[in-house]
């Protein structure tokens, strides 16, 4: 079949078994599975979840002050709004809103936990407290 398709076409013979195995593969992608597509909705509630569970771990870490606390607790709040909004009227305004307010809830607590600094030692605050 394969020479009769390169006589038919005037493919050189070297050609042959390349066009045979790109007509073969042609013919089995269609069985093979297709992968599932990401539900974005509840990609946007794991994220999160896990980006709040990391803001918990941070408030209780006794390395976030009064101060820290109150600002972590206003982004986690709007992130929980944003992905919450998201999730009930989905459009590709709201997901990139909520996909934002995560990132910032992330970064957040990644540069206050990658510091280092517990808030009694940082500089400004007065160890003996308020």
């Amino acid at each position: 079949m394969a020479l009769v398709l390169a006589r038919r076409f005037r493919l050189p013979r070297f050609l042959v078994p390349i066009a045979a195995a790109a007509l073969l593969s042609a013919c089995t992608t269609g069985l093979m599975p297709q992968p599932k597509p990401i539900d974005t909705r509840r990609a946007l509630i794991d994220s999160y979840l896990i980006a709040h569970g990391m803001a918990v771990g941070y408030a209780r870490s006794g390395r976030a002050g009064p101060a820290e606390i109150a600002q972590l607790i206003g982004i986690d709040r709007a992130a929980m709004l944003a992905v919450a909004e998201a999730s009930i009227q989905p459009s590709s305004a709201h997901t990139k809103q909520a996909q934002t307010a995560v990132g910032a809830l992330l970064r957040y607590t990644d540069e206050q936990d990658l510091s280092g600094v517990p808030a009694s030692d940082a500089p400004g605050q007065d160890a003996a407290g308020p």
